[in-house]
């Protein structure tokens, strides 16, 4: 695990940046859904995103939902449905990939669209899937995998 604070600091200012940029929370987990960084969070927060925070995992009932979802194996973004029975609202899983090598995920909550939001969502998807291929040139242009703060090999340029 890295302790490195240009490291941790990097990965944080993108995805503030993405929030910013897409007015919605924003959340990046590695391979095994522990948040590597998150935005503030603003609006109504499922018991899912703040579990996973909170306790630094997704919780098990969870992670069995976003994992049958087939996101191990997507290569584009993937809406994952609500699951009220175990307080989760739907949300977008974008990968974040390399090579063709899953280094972890980047997560929006759909909130319930309105007139011009509903037009955003694709583009909200779109630039999150650019974002997340941003993330892994500057955080990991070397391919590998983060950790839960990035590797000590994922050098900010």
């Amino acid at each position: 695990m890295s302790h490195d604070p240009g490291v941790e600091a990097g990965l944080q200012e993108i995805v503030d940046a993405l929030s910013v940029h897409l007015s919605r929370p924003v959340l990046v987990d590695d391979v095994d859904l522990r948040p590597l960084a998150y935005s503030i969070q603003f609006g109504d927060l499922d018991s899912v995103r703040t579990e996973s925070i909170l306790g630094r995992t997704a919780p098990d009932a969870a992670r069995d939902s976003l994992f049958g979802h087939g996101i191990r194996n997507a290569t584009e973004p993937v809406r994952i449905p609500a699951r009220p029975p175990i307080g989760m609202e739907a949300r977008v899983c974008v990968p974040i990939l390399r090579g063709g090598r899953r280094l972890g995920f980047l997560w929006l909550i759909e909130w319930p669209e309105r007139g011009a939001e509903r037009r955003s969502v694709k583009s909200a998807m779109a630039s999150s899937a650019l974002s997340s291929s941003r993330l892994v040139s500057r955080c990991c242009s070397d391919g590998s995998p983060p950790t839960r703060a990035f590797s000590t090999s994922c050098a900010m340029p």
